[in-house]
């Protein structure tokens, strides 16, 4: 079996949340899609997503990691320890479900690619993942539980401690994730592989991309119903096409918008041509205009 996983925990369902998980319905019309969460689960029937509650993917694995959990980071304990609590959850809904090949997204990483052909890329890398570890849009294969186990294992080891305060390290989940693909072989990164477009890593930072408001321009096309981003290059002008989207940051996640709109209505045939598509792509006209700026 085959998904797409997010994961998110907060008091309120965020704007930017309800447009990734929308993006990423649109591009995989059949692929399940779970939301490992403490949301009610009526927000997201619409879009045809299963919700699984935190508290039925509870392990004892995880439950340890909590008791011993020390913080090193500059961000808030709850946020960075729920970074790398997503591990266990993910694993135990692997487990579970009996999926062998899933793509994890970060609540504001918009997706505008169906997932099932870059596992072909990957081979049997148990992770893949974007530059220095970060697991936005990650495709993972088979169980993540030497990944779990290394992050248990670390935050046991007196020397690991040594090792982050001597680094001066700002300890997140990415790097535990990238000693796990260097020194374990644990996956890869896809950041410089053919994928037939780009993954961007965050939309704030250039990647030898052209640059517009302090982020990566984007320039939208409309292919076959649908709008389809691109980023330009800056050294000859090319526009290369961006497979998914990191809206990484506060300030960054107002700027993503339902660039596509799914619709769960079966709609006959005769109903599609003459309402539903003619209707979608007036609403993709109206989305171009008033996305003006990023054009």
């Amino acid at each position: 079996m085959q998904a797409i996983i997010f994961v998110h925990t907060s008091s309120f369902i965020p704007k930017y949340l309800l447009r990734s998980l929308e993006s990423a319905r649109v591009f995989n019309p059949e692929m399940p899609i779970l939301l490992i969460t403490d949301l009610p689960s009526s927000a997201f029937k619409h879009l045809n997503v299963e919700t699984i509650s935190l508290d039925l993917l509870e392990t004892e694995g995880h439950k340890e990691f909590l008791r011993i959990y020390t913080h090193f980071s500059k961000n808030k304990v709850k946020h960075e320890r729920f970074c790398f609590s997503r591990w266990f959850y993910i694993n135990e809904c692997i487990r579970q479900r009996k999926i062998t090949q899933c793509v994890h997204l970060d609540s504001d990483c918009m997706l505008f690619s169906p997932i099932v052909s870059f596992f072909d890329r990957f081979g049997s890398s148990n992770m893949a993942v974007s530059r220095e570890g970060s697991p936005h849009c990650s495709f993972i294969t088979g169980s993540l539980d030497k990944l779990t186990d290394l992050i248990v294992a670390s935050f046991k080891n007196p020397e690991f401690f040594g090792w982050v305060k001597a680094e001066r390290l700002n300890l997140s989940d990415m790097t535990l994730i990238t000693e796990y693909i260097e020194k374990y072989d644990g996956g890869i990164v896809y950041t410089d592989m053919p994928l037939g477009g780009i993954i961007d890593c965050n939309i704030n930072c250039s990647d030898g991309f052209q640059m517009r408001f302090n982020r990566k321009r984007v320039y939208w096309k409309n292919e076959e119903g649908m709008r389809i981003p691109y980023l330009k290059c800056i050294d000859d002008g090319s526009l290369q096409r961006a497979l998914a989207l990191h809206y990484q940051g506060g300030h960054s996640k107002r700027w993503s918008s339902r660039f596509n709109r799914y619709s769960h209505t079966k709609w006959p045939m005769f109903l599609r041509k003459t309402i539903a598509i003619p209707v979608t792509l007036f609403y993709n006209i109206f989305q171009s205009h008033r996305l003006k700026p990023f054009r």
